[in-house]
């Protein structure tokens, strides 16, 4: 996780990679919103609003198709929401 949470904290784009990568594959999905609160807390929510729009891509995708279900989408906005109210 700390090996994740370097590599996250390089860029933007690796930020978004990991997001995006790890939010398509479900048994991982629990981690994506872990990286778009983490960038929250350290760069603020300017930084983080591109991750979470990112992000929130896969999730639509499968509910799109059928596959998914709305509470990932919900706890990915509600974990993005948090980290401001602190």
């Amino acid at each position: 996780m700390r090996g994740i949470a370097k590599y996250v904290m390089t860029g933007r784009l690796q930020a978004i990679i990991v997001a995006v990568l790890i939010g398509a594959v479900p048994p991982f999905n629990i981690v994506s919103p872990a990286v778009v609160a983490l960038v929250i807390l350290r760069k603020g929510v300017q930084e983080g609003t591109p991750i979470l729009l990112a992000a929130l891509l896969p999730p639509a995708l499968w509910m799109m198709s059928g596959l998914g279900e709305p509470l990932i989408l919900v706890m990915r906005l509600t974990v993005a929401a948090l980290p401001p109210m602190l």
